[in-house]
């Protein structure tokens, strides 16, 4: 019930009572001329923590912050109703427990039917979660801002409907537009849909949806008003402390001068490759003729010296190999040639052949035969890359350890080969498939190699369909593995 003071409630104020009672979620309270409590609805009693008979009698004061009634908000809301027929405030209030809480207001006089002024009508609203929202907006806002602001890199943040949220001026200078007419606008729709481009539609439809981030998206595309370039895209969640609004990052990174060079560089390996590999064979044909003739003239010195040139022309042989397959890869031109053969038979081979150059003990466990449809010197290739990294990784007294495994269900088998070496750290195993990328346990033991063996094998095996990996700790060993279809597709 709503309680009056100084009021005689007839027929009709007894519903007016009933239904102010019936609305709960707003406070509606009455106050004389002083603003002093009068009547009292269910609603103010949720929102202001006060029963009717607490609060009525009571200076409406009491519902002011200590600062507002430093400023007599209070008094000012009173006379502004009076004065212009109402007065709105949206501010902090105190609830009867001391606490404060965001809230909308509306106040009235109220009037007999002769006009005579008899105090006041306030309405109120509880609107804690929206000043919430809105204060988490802007301290998102702001966050976004301050990420964008400081970034020498393109970066734009996107709502999750893609509507720019922020930029920074590296993006709009890049891509020649301005801040005014980015607001509200849709990425697709952004500088005369210079951004609708479907690779880019759905690397950002796929962040959105699944959450999960896209890193060094390469996206070639001939721009308006740039030309060709190329880019590399980042796109991920913006994750903030407190709010977890559905807000995109989205960076930009200009690597046409990047690809440009990559391409000279790798032009220049295919000529040099090929220009290489004529004469070193023509050095190992004479080198062998000359071998030939010293030990059929009893000459062991000069035998022992032409065999070394040997040697060193199957390094160097090996090398333009490594060059000229990375020169393949890059131009999609790295030929894989079938047949069925036995993989275990394979590994053997590889083994044997290389314990007569090597002190390391051997061991080949798991299946005994195992047959796969593959190209068997590629295959051969990649065996013999990761038999020579466990031995040059690792003291000639620990063994290697080469595991073959059947996974009938999947039909795949899985080959790992294990070392008990130096073993790489964590935060350089990313890298180590890059061509040209090598561990720093590497160079700084002067282990020779040029790193590109572990590129070239995981091309291998992904043009047959299958995966490599590697476990590591650093000082523990590695395990390199690699898995290949057993069946003929």
């Amino acid at each position: 019930m709503v309680k009056t003071k100084g009021h005689n409630a007839g027929e009709d104020s007894h519903y007016h009572q009933l239904i102010l009672n019936s609305i709960d979620d707003y406070a509606i309270f009455t106050t004389d001329k002083h603003g002093f409590v009068s009547s009292w609805n269910t609603g103010a009693g949720q929102v202001l923590g006060y029963q009717a008979d607490e609060i009525i009698g009571k200076d409406s004061a009491i519902f002011f912050t200590t600062g507002d009634l430093k400023k007599s908000a209070n008094k000012k809301e009173l006379k502004n109703a009076k004065r212009f027929g109402s007065a709105v405030d949206e501010r902090y209030h105190v609830r009867k427990d001391g606490s404060v809480f965001w809230a909308s207001g509306k106040m009235f006089p109220l009037l007999d039917t002769d006009g005579k002024h008899l105090g006041f009508t306030k309405v109120m609203r509880n609107l804690d979660e929206r000043k919430m929202a809105e204060d988490q907006l802007n301290q998102l806002k702001n966050y976004a801002e301050a990420i964008v602001s400081n970034s020498r890199q393109p970066i734009l943040v996107l709502t999750g409907d893609l509507i720019i949220y922020a930029a920074n001026d590296a993006f709009y200078n890049l891509f020649g537009l301005h801040q005014k007419a980015a607001e509200n606008s849709t990425i697709a729709m952004l500088g005369n849909r210079m951004f609708h481009i479907p690779e880019l539609a759905n690397l950002l439809e796929q962040v959105r949806k699944s959450g999960n981030a896209v890193e060094n998206f390469e996206l070639e595309h001939d721009w308006p008003s740039l030309g060709k370039k190329y880019f590399l895209i980042n796109a991920s969640k913006l994750k903030h402390p407190v709010n977890t609004s559905n807000l995109i990052l989205f960076s930009v990174e200009d690597v046409t001068e990047r690809k440009s060079f990559e391409q000279q560089k790798d032009d220049f390996i295919s000529i040099a490759s090929h220009e290489i590999k004529t004469p070193v064979t023509v050095i190992k044909s004479y080198a062998q003729i000359l071998r030939k003739r010293a030990m059929d003239s009893g000459d062991q010195f000069l035998a022992n010296t032409a065999e070394k040139v040997n040697e060193k022309t199957d390094k160097l042989m090996s090398l333009v190999g490594y060059l000229l397959d990375t020169s393949q890869l890059e131009l999609g031109e790295l030929i894989i040639k079938k047949t069925i053969f036995d993989l275990a038979g394979l590994i053997t081979e590889c083994v044997i052949e290389l314990k007569l150059i090597d002190k390391h003990t051997f061991f080949v466990r798991g299946k005994k035969s195992v047959s796969v449809f593959a190209d068997r010197v590629r295959i051969s290739q990649v065996i013999n890359n990761l038999l020579n990294n466990a031995c040059k990784y690792s003291p000639p007294d620990k063994p290697v350890t080469v595991n073959i495994k059947m996974n009938k269900k999947l039909d795949m088998v899985t080959v790992s080969v294990t070392d008990e070496g130096i073993g790489i750290p964590k935060s350089e195993q990313l890298n180590l498939f890059k061509r040209f990328w090598r561990a720093s346990s590497a160079t700084s033991r002067k282990i020779s190699g040029i790193g590109l063996g572990l590129h070239i094998s995981k091309a291998i095996i992904g043009q047959h369909g299958g995966k490599i990996w590697l476990k590591s700790e650093k000082d523990k060993g590695s395990v390199f593995s690699f898995s290949l279809p057993t069946s003929k597709s």
